[in-house]
């Protein structure tokens, strides 16, 4: 029962603490990288929104959103509604970084709950 605990424990840490936000921060930075399209296109449409690309691309300070620029590039012309399209896509990642939050507070509370039951096992020897 130890070893299941202490297991347990070890993949909550893991995901907690590796995983989990590891992964928050690349749908976070797709999420800021979709946000600033979609709030310069509210601004100045589509000229607004190629402003903005422009403006990512020619910074090279952040290499994933420069690659995120150029795969939107070349995606553009056959985009029908890119409001429409970016309003969804800024939605998606902003649902799948909350869930992934939720999931590592979750993770945490198992943590706990586990070093909890440990300490009440230890306590009853």
């Amino acid at each position: 029962m130890k070893i299941a605990l202490t297991v347990m424990f070890f993949f909550c840490v893991l995901f907690a603490n590796f995983y989990a936000v590891r992964k928050m921060e690349r749908y976070g930075l797709d999420l800021l990288f979709y946000d600033r399209l979609s709030v310069a296109y509210d601004i100045g449409s589509a000229e607004g929104m190629e402003k903005e690309l422009t403006a990512i691309l020619s910074n090279n300070s952040m290499p994933r959103v420069s690659k995120l620029a150029r795969q939107f590039q070349s995606q553009l012309p056959g985009i029908e509604d890119p409001q429409g399209y970016l309003k969804n896509i800024v939605s998606e990642k902003r649902n799948t970084v909350m869930m992934l939050k939720n999931l590592r507070t979750a993770a945490i509370f198992v943590m706990l709950l586990l070093f909890t039951i440990r300490l009440l096992m230890r306590r009853k020897k």
